[in-house]
């Protein structure tokens, strides 16, 4: 995902332990391949780069049904912070370690090493040797050093052709030089993880289909001691295909299944992970479209917040947009919009696309399942789908030109986070607002048989 924003979230993760912390070993280094996943698809928590998200203790993770957790460290903000790279003041990595030592039987951890290059909105080249590659090194190294004993999966990368280019061949050259430090790092140690090489988007793209992004699959796959490559899957389809809406989208791509498609012409049969996929393309051209007469037509309270809801629209308009920002700043304020009204809104949808919500989640259209039946036929070991992210910020745009282009990649989630009061979570003895919509209840009936 481009990260316009920060985003913490609920994702499925689908998971063989076959392969995983250290399996598939020859004397001291990994044949870096993992065989077919074996044990079904099981699901976990992404918190990206907040895994504080997890919170004091497991609550909210056990209602999940969930076995594994993602976040990724940013090396390169880590360098530029006042007390460069010290890592045991980093609150993100000490809540990884305090997982691991109080929850070790029961959960376990994908790693990512994040690396963004952008200095004042500039990209600049990462570099390939001197001082300032020798402190990504050793910035990388130390990170490694306080939590390595405390995960399972590491990903070398995060969206390297997002923070730059992706025609530009020295940063395909900077990840296989940072992959080979991991690998030496990883065998000096008592213990041998996976490495994935990642995490590439937009393969269903053209435009990424570079020489620069086929060098480095190449790389993943011709080395072996790398595992397999990661991809970030966030799609407006799940194979070109938007059902109900397909009108929306005049130049609809291949989707989900086009990414994984082009990466396997690449990588023929090492395993993949995805430690990110949503549809939160999908969702984006929804933003601006109009409220529904339907929905305020059904209550008048429900057409009172729609006019109240033009304060939090870019152009004082009732919108999607606005009424979703509407929401969450009532449920900050401590006085939410009821459940109901919620899932009203959401099920009407918008007076452009009635079903713009229910047509990925209902019937044959369901994304989860399609995605989780893809991945189960196509070598995945691990994935990760968004589920709330507790994120309470209104979403603003920045593009005065185009003010309802807007980074909110947590509306590919549940849309009901802070944005209405609790809800009971069905077959299940807990309540949580995240668990209102039933996507949950799908996320956790896709758990494999004996994986909950």
């Amino acid at each position: 995902m481009r990260h316009r924003v920060g985003f913490v979230g609920l994702a499925i993760f689908l998971f063989a332990c076959v392969g995983c912390g250290g399996s598939g070993i020859v004397g001291s280094q990994p044949t870096g391949t993992n065989p077919p996943p074996s044990a079904g698809n099981q699901l976990g928590l992404d918190f990206d780069g907040l895994p504080q998200r997890f919170g004091t203790d497991d609550t909210e993770f056990s209602r999940t049904h969930a076995k594994w957790l993602r976040a990724f460290y940013d090396v390169t903000a880590a360098l530029k912070a006042a007390n460069s790279c010290d890592v045991t003041d980093d609150p993100e990595l000490n809540e990884l370690r305090m997982i691991h030592q109080t929850y070790a039987d029961k959960y376990k951890i994908v790693f990512t090493l994040k690396y963004d290059f952008t200095v004042n909105g500039t990209k600049e080249e990462p570099p390939l040797s001197g001082p300032q590659y020798d402190a990504v090194v050793a910035c990388t190294n130390t990170a490694l050093d306080y939590v390595y004993g405390s995960i399972d999966i590491l990903v070398s990368g995060n969206e390297p052709f997002e923070t730059n280019p992706f025609s530009d061949m020295t940063v395909a050259t900077f990840y296989q030089q940072m992959t080979d430090s991991d690998i030496a790092y990883r065998a000096k140690q008592s213990t041998s993880v996976p490495i994935y090489v990642g995490a590439f988007n937009d393969l269903q793209q053209p435009y990424a289909q570079t020489a620069a992004a086929k060098a480095l699959l190449s790389y993943a796959n011709s080395n072996p001691s790398v595992a397999g490559i990661d991809l970030h899957l966030h799609v407006a389809s799940f194979n070109g295909d938007d059902g109900a809406e397909n009108g929306r989208f005049s130049s609809l791509d291949s989707g989900l299944v086009g990414a994984v498609s082009f990466a396997r012409t690449q990588v023929p049969s090492k395993t993949f992970i995805s430690s990110e996929f949503s549809l939160v393309s999908y969702f984006l051209p929804f933003l601006k479209d109009p409220i529904s007469t339907q929905f305020k037509s059904k209550s008048p309270a429900y057409a009172a917040d729609a006019m109240a809801s033009v304060a939090n629209d870019p152009l004082g308009n009732q919108t999607v947009l606005g009424f979703y920002n509407y929401a969450v700043a009532r449920g900050k304020s401590g006085n939410p919009i009821t459940h109901q009204e919620w899932v009203d809104f959401l099920s009407i949808g918008d007076a452009v696309s009635p079903n713009w919500f229910t047509d990925r989640f209902v019937g044959d259209t369901n994304f989860l399942a399609q995605a989780q039946d893809f991945f189960n036929k196509n070598n995945f070991v691990v994935t990760t789908y968004s589920l709330p992210y507790q994120q309470t910020g209104q979403v603003k745009g920045n593009n005065p030109s185009d003010p309802y282009a807007t980074p909110v990649y947590w509306l590919g989630a549940l849309f009901c986070n802070a944005t209405c009061p609790q809800g009971s979570i069905s077959g299940s003895s807990g309540t949580g607002n995240q668990f209102s919509l039933g996507v949950a209840d799908d996320f956790i009936g896709l758990q494999p048989a004996g994986g909950s």
